[in-house]
């Protein structure tokens, strides 16, 4: 009786670390949503409005700021999904039985056997790139701009 409360335990556990995994790409998806929306209208608010240059560098700083905000949020997001289903993955192993991570294959899909076109750990990589890239193009507007 004792280890069946123990196995309830994990299971539990077992989903919470994938609700948690889930919560974490939901938080990132609506960051990045965020930010999309933010960054079309205040490229059409500088397109509109020629004449004013000095407000020009107090918008691409407040773009560099969210672009670095989203840089950190996608660092973080993406070490703690990575924590989780490592702690799912030992937890399945217990479950189970399985050490072995060829035979956990069948509860917890692996990067290899995702397919090519869409794979969450590539995916997170370039939303790292991407708002890195927006850093520093923002912040290459706002040099340009100052000078």
């Amino acid at each position: 009786m004792n280890s069946n409360i123990v196995d309830q335990t994990k299971l539990e556990a077992f989903r919470q670390n994938w609700e948690q995994i889930r919560h974490i790409e939901n938080l990132r998806l609506s960051f990045t949503n965020f930010y999309a929306l933010l960054v079309v209208a205040v490229i059409a608010f500088v397109a509109t409005t020629h004449n004013n240059e000095e407000r020009h560098i107090f918008v691409f700083l407040f773009l560099t700021i969210l672009s670095l905000m989203g840089l950190f949020l996608c660092w973080r997001t993406r070490k703690t999904a990575y924590d989780h289903r490592r702690r799912a993955l030992w937890l399945v192993g217990e479950l189970t039985g399985e050490k072995n991570k060829e035979q956990l294959k069948n509860y917890i899909p692996f990067e290899q056997e995702l397919s090519p076109l869409y794979n969450p750990f590539y995916v997170r990589t370039l939303y790292i790139w991407l708002y890195g890239l927006a850093t520093i193009i923002f912040g290459l507007f706002i040099f340009l701009n100052w000078c």
